[in-house]
């Protein structure tokens, strides 16, 4: 995104980043919490870029099915890491990864604070913590596990179960983290042991500490976590679905279609984008789908509370009961609070 150039930092603020080597912060939460918005509030006050660390932003062609931020938060704030895949590519976390310490590097050039934002647990991760080193999976092995998991979970529930169940007998770590209707995990678990013969939580815990730039120097990342209460986050959910399909969500829809994807590709599996092809090919109504999509979109965000909880970055900050409206009109204050405190995990500020 193209961009005005932002007012520089103070003196004053600059002193005190660089006293405490504040690197640049972390916004996470679940989808719908609105970590685009406090991003962007928060940018005006600090010289921010802001760095996508969402999986489905990172394609072309579909910015309202991803909820991508607008173009005018993009000429007010420079944006970086959204919208530059193809959507027939496959963008991994590895990828994702070096694009990421690039982009952090040129923000301090240029004298910006890096801002990641993003709900993709996997990807900050692999940025802080490293990545598995797990070889290339053969084609042949990964294409039928896919096969299976997609045949099990249009089967019965015992089905799906007994599936996870036979996981838990090689690999039980992986699988007391993943769920049994979790299809794209497990499948990813089972093609690991299968090639490897070896149990995807054990690669896990081989980590290179060359694969991880900022995990020594973690604490001087601050992290925000918007967790809202799940009755206020499961009605912003749904509101931002029918925002979605009032932006035009079937014209991004459109625009997969007349590619003639592999359904397997990432950014077909973007929520929404399966239900809106139905309404496409006159399988469903529009109402049919949004009542789809919202459901899914809030079980989404229920598995992302989930991943916060159990391997997500421990947050410096954890924001639950204000209001959106209120933190981003407000931004400047608790933006203040943010450079003028040492944070600390082990003693989160919980507002």
């Amino acid at each position: 995104m193209r961009h005005h150039p932002s007012h520089p930092l103070s003196d004053h603020h600059k002193k005190h980043i660089l006293s405490h080597r504040l690197h640049g912060l972390v916004i996470t939460g679940p989808t719908a919490s609105g970590k685009s918005h406090v991003a962007f509030a928060l940018a005006q006050h600090v010289n921010g870029m802001v760095i996508n660390a969402d999986a489905m932003q990172v394609y072309r062609d579909i910015p309202i099915i991803s909820d991508a931020p607008t173009r005018v938060m993009g000429l007010k704030v420079p944006h970086r890491l959204y919208g530059f895949v193809e959507a027939r590519q496959t963008f991994s976390a590895q990828a994702w990864r070096l694009c990421a310490i690039q982009t952090i590097k040129h923000a301090h050039q240029c004298g910006y604070m890096p801002i990641l934002v993003g709900g993709s647990g996997l990807y900050l991760k692999a940025l802080f913590q490293g990545l598995d080193r797990i070889p290339p999976i053969p084609n042949a092995i990964r294409c039928a596990v896919r096969l299976m998991a997609q045949t099990t979970h249009k089967d019965r529930k015992e089905d799906r179960q007994a599936w996870h169940s036979a996981l838990a007998r090689i690999d039980p770590l992986s699988a007391a983290r993943i769920h049994p209707h979790d299809r794209q995990r497990l499948a990813r678990a089972w093609e690991v042991f299968l090639a490897t013969h070896t149990p995807l939580s054990t690669w896990q815990k081989k980590h290179d500490g060359t694969e991880k730039p900022y995990g020594r120097h973690r604490h001087n990342w601050h992290v925000v976590q918007l967790h809202p209460p799940r009755s206020v986050l499961y009605a912003r959910c749904d509101r931002r679905v029918r925002h979605m399909l009032s932006r035009g969500a079937l014209n991004d829809v459109r625009r997969l279609q007349a590619q003639h994807l592999d359904p397997q590709c990432p950014a077909m599996k973007a929520l929404g984008v399966r239900p809106l092809m139905d309404v496409l090919n006159k399988r469903l109504s529009i109402d049919q789908a949004r009542a789809i999509i919202q459901r899914d979109t809030r079980q989404y965000a229920k598995r992302q509370y989930t991943w916060q909880k159990t391997q997500g970055l421990r947050p410096s900050i954890i924001i639950r009961h204000i209001p959106l409206r209120i933190l981003t009109i407000h931004s400047a204050t608790w933006c203040r609070a943010i450079l003028h405190r040492r944070l600390s995990p082990q003693h989160p500020i919980q507002l």
